[in-house]
């Protein structure tokens, strides 16, 4: 099974993270922009995971996350991965709470002991709201989209997510494996 660990909102913040991105599809319409059941933060792409290695990564964090209290995240500017000239991704980022930090470094650490690699790249957490393939942007593109002002979201996060990404004709679809409840504080 093709798993990731993520923070999937609730419906409420879908819709309004969709109805940013109804806005920008009408001005941009050959980006390729995040259908509202896939929007997500992910924390930890595994890959395809075999049903026994599941099973100790779905023990080991629901252990670890017992001690981690639930916490608020906050959305904050637009960007471009790895940068505006050579864009791939358009995002909206994410404050850095020491919270989310202390989630991805329980996820890193006990991952690691069960053999999954630790990610090399530095944790930056956002919201991908689309995917740029096959064009480039011109600057007045690029300061369009980086400048727009995105109302401000508070997302508050009960629980971390193990989710499954299955390919089919019409996209991919994600679905909910487990849950980890953080700690109510």
């Amino acid at each position: 099974m093709r798993l990731f660990l993520a923070i999937d909102f609730p419906e409420v913040i879908k819709q309004s993270l969709n109805n940013e991105i109804e806005i920008f599809k009408e001005k941009f319409p050959d980006l390729k922009w995040i259908k509202k059941p896939a929007l997500h933060l992910t924390l930890k792409f595994l890959g395809e995971t075999e049903p026994t290695l599941q099973r100790k990564v779905e023990s080991v964090l629901n252990a670890a996350f017992q001690t981690t209290d639930t916490f608020d995240l906050r959305t904050t500017v637009t960007g471009f991965f790895p940068n505006p000239q050579k864009a791939r991704v358009f995002y909206l980022g994410l404050e850095r709470f020491s919270t989310l930090q202390k989630c991805y470094d329980i996820i890193e650490d006990n991952l690691s002991e069960l053999g999954i690699e630790k990610e090399k790249r530095k944790f930056n957490p956002h919201i991908t709201l689309a995917r740029i393939k096959n064009i480039s942007l011109d600057l007045d593109e690029q300061l369009v989209l980086q400048n727009y002002k995105i109302q401000k979201i508070k997302i508050s996060v009960k629980e971390i997510s193990l989710m499954s990404s299955h390919f089919s004709p019409t996209g991919v679809r994600y679905t909910s494996v487990q849950r980890f409840s953080l700690r109510r504080n």
